[in-house]
C-alpha cells in the first residue's frame, strides 16, 4: 500500500508539473543567465554548474562527494527550460549520464556503475542569483545497496556568471531604423 502511495504521489507531482510547463510554453524564452555555479544540497552536499547551450537548453554538471553519505555522484544532464511567467522563473526537465559510486563499510567494498539520471524541477533567477529546486530519479545500470532506483531532490543556490545579453540592441536598431527612414521621406518598412 505505501508504495502504491508513493508512486501516485509522484506520477501527480510529475502531471502536476507537466500540465504547468505546458501552459508556459508560450510565455517567453527560457533561462535569464548563460553561466552558472553554486551549491546543490539535498541528500548530499554537492557543487553544480549550469551552462547555457542553444535556446531553452542547458548542460548542468552535479558532483556530490558523499559527505553525508557513502555515495558519490558525477552527473551531466542536458536540460529543457520551459518559462512560466518569464524568463527568470521557469520549468525544466531533463535527462543526462553519470557514474555513482558507494562504499560498503562492512566489507569495506566500493561498488561503481554507470547511471541515467532524469530530472524536474523549477528554478528562479533574481540578479545574479538563481534558485532551483529539483526531483532527480535515478537509473542505476547495476544495482548499488541492493537498489536499482535511486531517487533524490534537492536545492540549488547558484552564482550567476554570464548573463544573457538583452535584445535592447536589435530594438534600438529597428527604432533608429524606423526613425531614419523618416527623416529621409521614405515609408517604413
Amino acid at each position: 500500500m505505501k508504495c502504491n502511495f508513493q508512486l501516485f504521489s509522484v506520477v501527480s507531482k510529475v502531471l502536476m508539473l507537466s500540465v504547468c510547463s505546458l501552459l508556459s510554453i508560450s510565455w517567453g524564452v527560457g533561462q535569464s543567465y548563460n553561466t552558472a555555479t553554486g551549491f546543490r544540497v539535498g541528500s548530499d552536499f554537492g557543487i553544480t554548474v549550469v551552462q547555457r547551450i542553444a535556446k531553452r537548453s542547458t548542460l548542468e554538471l552535479i558532483y556530490e562527494d558523499g559527505l553525508f553519505e557513502s555515495n558519490r555522484n558525477l552527473d551531466l544532464l542536458f536540460k529543457r527550460h520551459l518559462p512560466l511567467i518569464s524568463k527568470s522563473f521557469n520549468f525544466y526537465t531533463g535527462l543526462g549520464i553519470g557514474h555513482a559510486s558507494a562504499f560498503d563499510h562492512e566489507i569495506d567494498i566500493t561498488s561503481q556503475t554507470v547511471s541515467i539520471p532524469a530530472v524536474l524541477g523549477a528554478e528562479v533567477t533574481l540578479g545574479r542569483f538563481n534558485l532551483a529546486a529539483d526531483f532527480q530519479p535515478t537509473l542505476l545500470l547495476r544495482k548499488i545497496d541492493n537498489q536499482r532506483i535511486v531517487r533524490s531532490s534537492g536545492v540549488s543556490l547558484r552564482y550567476v556568471l554570464v548573463k544573457r545579453k538583452k535584445k535592447i540592441k536589435k530594438a534600438k536598431k529597428k527604432v533608429n531604423g524606423f526613425f531614419d527612414n523618416l527623416r529621409n521621406n521614405k515609408s517604413p518598412k
